[in-house]
């Protein structure tokens, strides 16, 4: 299994999915009786470099960025404008739903700074 997992062409922290997956197959098998207990032959199976990147991320500088809101119509701009001023995730982005939600999560994020930062009121 070590082996196929090192010839499959994807990414090391794919790998590490694809064997997590496995591992639970194997353990479902232990539950339900299908090999038995403790015999679970993905435990001993490890993907070298899990963590490791194969491409360094594009990082824009700040002219880059500029230009790309000039090419960008609402409400992807504002989206974009949100997620780089406060840091926020595609994920986090797409749950919002209207100002409200922005303007909820913005000041989440502030109060949260300010209190790891260590002021107080």
């Amino acid at each position: 299994m070590e082996q196929w997992l090192h010839d499959l062409p994807l990414a090391p922290k794919s790998k590490t999915h694809v064997r997590g997956i496995m591992h639970l197959v194997f353990k479902c098998a232990e539950r339900w009786g299908i090999i038995e207990l403790g015999k679970n032959p993905v435990s001993l199976v490890r993907v070298k470099n899990a963590s490791k990147r194969l491409k360094r991320p594009r990082v824009l500088d700040v002219a880059e960025y500029f230009e790309l809101l000039k090419h960008l119509d609402e409400p992807h701009r504002t989206m974009v404008l949100v997620a780089q001023c406060l840091g926020l995730r595609v994920s986090e982005i797409l749950a919002c739903n209207g100002a409200t939600s922005v303007l909820r999560i913005a000041r989440c994020w502030f109060r949260e700074a300010w209190w790891a930062a260590g002021w107080t009121m």
